[in-house]
């Protein structure tokens, strides 16, 4: 996994995990 791939599935997970906390 290149650093490109896993910045984009933390931002991923971040805006999934978000969107649980607001809705």
């Amino acid at each position: 996994m290149t650093r490109e791939e896993n910045l984009y599935g933390v931002i991923a997970f971040s805006y999934i995990l978000v969107k649980k906390l607001f809705y």
